[in-house]
């Protein structure tokens, strides 16, 4: 049975006001830093389930998220599932994220939305950051995730196809819940957010 409910969430970490430009390549750059950071996590509005499946699902964002802003690579690593796991090695995991981690620093998230059902949950998130080279610039990604509990802990499974497919089995009235939405991306640009392409 899909459960809903309501709340807000922000984890944040203090820093230095990003300086505003206009929008161009280092806008490209903020999507691209962005992008592939919510590819492991992201993150103001309702949230579902029972208090203890928020709990537990907003905590499996949040320490992930925190992971990587902290860059412990090894323990976001451990927040995601066996099945992920079988495609990257802790090893080469660790030094992807390491190489685009030097480009940017993680900031905040927010958690906007929590649907969840049986052992997978979606959640709606917003992530802010700030991209560290050439040239220093803030900006926000709005993505959804997919979540699957495994093992009693909640894990970071989005985009991936094997837990999809489980998903539209096992949970179809969620599987609708989960849009698939290319993330969005936002930079700051003279006081307002202005949306940036994300680049395939």
């Amino acid at each position: 049975m899909l459960r809903t409910g309501a709340g807000r969430m922000s984890v944040q970490k203090g820093g230095p006001t990003a300086e505003r430009r206009r929008p161009g390549r280092t806008l490209l750059l903020v999507a691209a830093a962005l992008a592939f950071a919510g590819l492991y996590v992201t993150g103001a509005a309702s949230q579902s389930g029972d208090a203890s499946d928020r709990g537990s699902i907003t905590d499996a964002v949040t320490q992930t998220f925190n992971a990587l802003r902290d860059r412990q690579y090894g323990a976001a690593y451990d927040n995601l599932p066996s099945v992920m796991k079988e495609n990257v090695t802790r090893a080469a995991f660790i030094k992807q994220m390491a190489k685009a981690g030097d480009r940017y620093q993680l900031e905040r998230v927010e958690i906007l939305n929590v649907q969840s059902s049986g052992n997978f949950a979606v959640v709606d998130t917003v992530m802010y950051g700030q991209v560290l080279k050439p040239t220093r610039a803030s900006g926000k990604l709005v993505v959804q995730q997919l979540l699957v509990r495994e093992g009693g802990s909640w894990k970071i499974a989005s985009g991936y196809l094997r837990l999809l497919r489980r998903l539209k089995a096992e949970e179809p009235q969620l599987a609708k819940q989960y849009r698939q939405q290319t993330p969005r991306l936002y930079a700051l640009d003279g006081g307002r957010w202005v949306e940036v392409p994300i680049q395939r």
